[in-house]
């Protein structure tokens, strides 16, 4: 969370929809205050007791959406790739006093083993799911919700918003070059497995189906091993 009391607005960061740029930017050129301290993925109640009731029942408040599908991809890829390593340090682990929950180490054991990314949801997709639920109300409640896919033209208008008026574009930060688009990750399999367990987010996420992707990277490269379900209760790595 970012804001300016002097230019009375709010932003809500989202994880996974390019907040830390946006944030960045509303710091550095928009005059943004992140409080004695940088609190991230703050909501509204939260929001409220740092800054008090009628500080944001006042302030223009704003956020980013993105497609849940892709999201889904990036957290796949995250525990896939061992992203900055978080997966394998400790001190990273939410049992620890860091961010990193339980069932992404799980899911880590689970990709290593050979999962693909239709095994992966069918296995996670409601820790995927229960992950973006707590951010309906902040979609709800602000008053203006930018698109992560259009982010450079709404951000502009965001600001317009605001009251002033934009001093550049958008800086575009940790762009990772030879992505696969995410539509590619759902083959027939994926794509059933997430019409099931995504429908909640229809109710406060505004997205559309692809249609199945016939060489995905779960044709791409099969899983060779038999997979395991995943028990009720795993065992902490």
């Amino acid at each position: 969370m970012i804001f300016s009391k002097e230019h009375g607005y709010i932003y809500f960061e989202v994880p996974h929809t390019a907040s830390a740029t946006t944030w960045r930017e509303l710091q550095d050129m928009y005059d943004g205050d992140p409080g004695v301290r940088r609190l991230r993925h703050l909501g509204f109640g939260l929001a409220e007791k740092q800054l008090g009731v009628e500080f944001v029942e006042s302030a223009f408040t704003f956020c980013t959406m993105r497609n849940p599908l892709d999201i889904a991809v990036t957290q796949y890829e995250k525990i896939r790739t061992n992203y900055k390593s978080a997966l394998t340090n400790p001190k990273k682990w939410n049992r620890n006093g860091g961010s990193i929950g339980d069932w992404r180490l799980i899911a880590f054991g689970y990709v290593q083993a050979g999962a693909s990314y239709g095994d992966f949801l069918e296995q996670f997709a409601s820790d995927v799911v229960e992950s973006m639920l707590p951010w309906r109300h902040v979609f709800k409640r602000s008053d203006f919700v930018m698109r992560y896919e259009r982010l450079h033209e709404d951000f502009p208008e965001a600001i317009r918003h605001i009251g002033l008026e934009p001093k550049r574009p958008l800086p575009r930060m940790n762009v990772t070059t030879g992505k696969r688009h995410f539509t590619e990750y759902y083959d027939a399999h994926a794509l059933a497995v997430a019409r099931e367990a995504f429908e909640p987010l229809q109710d406060f996420i505004d997205f559309d189906w692809p249609e199945p992707h016939e060489a995905g990277p779960d044709s791409e490269n099969p899983s060779a091993v038999v997979l395991p379900m995943r028990p009720k209760q795993a065992e902490r790595p």
